[in-house]
């Protein structure tokens, strides 16, 4: 979130404002039942309904207690607001959700998608930026789906990937050339079998090798792809 705050130029107060935002948006899900976040299957439109007021729970929290700004408070309540306006609790459309919630329902819904839940399907990276931009100009905010991209690139940081060669890596970084050649952390063989010892490269500075050809990302995976957590090898 506050990434796409830095691209598109927010000072440092407003940075402030949206690392609140990004901490307290979901608070609301301490006052429902557990159960709801740990069921696999499908909410009925009971739970689904129950589950939506952790919107207004969560600004009755924030409200009872130390004073947070206008911003914060209306990112909070607007992070599941559409700009078509079937979002909730309010069904605010297109503009009339402040540019706090629209950066807000971006970025949650690109953690929801790569976020391991019981009941969804974990995707990876790349295939959330894809859908991120099918929602564009419907649910979110077109101009601001592709300043996220811009700031995170296709395969962000953390990012488990597919190489040509078979080798699965980790993005450590982006090259600001060319962002489709970031420098990995190579944690497998071809054969996916954990590495003793993981590798670096850097795919933009590979050098060439006569008849072999430059090792290329294939596909992104999501997070827990053949048993590896980017979280683990970061600790490490």
């Amino acid at each position: 979130m506050m990434t796409l705050g830095r691209q598109i130029g927010f000072l440092r107060h407003q940075l402030t404002e949206l690392g609140f935002i990004g901490l307290l948006l979901d608070i609301g899900k301490l006052e429902l039942p557990e159960t709801l976040w740990s069921t696999p299957d499908k909410y009925t439109e009971q739970q689904q309904a129950l589950m939506q007021t952790h919107v207004h729970e969560g600004i009755k929290i924030l409200e009872s207690g130390q004073p947070l700004t206008k911003n914060i408070l209306r990112g909070i309540r607007e992070h599941h607001e559409r700009m078509d306006g079937s979002g909730y609790p309010q069904g605010l459309f297109g503009m009339e959700i402040s540019l706090f919630g629209r950066i807000a329902a971006i970025a949650d819904s690109f953690a929801a998608m790569t976020s391991e839940r019981p009941y969804g399907i974990t995707r990876s990276s790349f295939d959330a930026m894809k859908e991120l931009f099918k929602l564009a100009d419907t649910q979110l905010h077109a101009p601001l789906v592709e300043e996220f991209v811009q700031a995170i690139g296709i395969f962000p940081v953390g990012s488990i990937i597919e190489l040509s060669s078979g080798e699965v890596a980790v993005v450590l970084e982006h090259n600001q050339v060319r962002r489709l050649e970031p420098k990995l952390l190579i944690l497998t063989g071809a054969d996916k079998s954990l590495l003793e010892k993981p590798k670096l490269l850097d795919l933009m500075r590979q050098k060439n090798s006569a008849g072999k050809e430059r090792v290329k990302i294939q596909r992104g995976l999501p997070d827990g792809a053949y048993g590896l957590v980017y979280r683990d090898f970061y600790r490490s």
